[in-house]
């Protein structure tokens, strides 16, 4: 099994509304959010890798464009958990990356992990 990872660096605040009022988290704070795709694959491609990296661009446009130094509330709704942006960027992979063709076909399956700390990952995948 071959795996290639990709990763991202954005700063974005958020709050956890749905937590209690005395958790520090309840508040607006900011994290340097490390966002990593990881995709995975029994064969190599014609060219020996499993996906050319510069295919998986337009998904850290996307990443950049909607969420560095943006509010994530605004975006992922007031449970903007790093579980559920994990589950957002999932769901978005077919539409990002439509010409990645190991992709489309299931011949890689993916991952994708939200980072809000050195010491913490959340990772959503099939």
């Amino acid at each position: 099994m071959f795996a290639i990872d990709k990763t991202w660096s954005i700063d974005a605040a958020h709050s956890l509304p749905k937590l209690p009022k005395e958790h520090k988290c309840s508040r607006v704070h900011g994290h340097t959010y490390r966002i990593t795709l990881r995709l995975r694959g029994a064969t190599l491609g014609a060219r020996g890798m499993l996906v050319d990296y510069g295919d998986l661009a337009p998904f850290g446009r996307y990443v950049n464009d909607q969420f560095d130094h943006h509010n994530l509330n605004d975006t992922l709704g007031d449970n903007s958990t790093a579980e559920l942006f994990a589950r957002h960027l999932y769901d978005l992979i077919p539409a990002l990356l439509d010409r990645v063709e190991p992709i489309l076909t299931g011949d890689v399956s993916y991952a994708v992990g939200v980072s809000e700390t050195p010491n913490t990952w959340a990772w959503h995948s099939d």
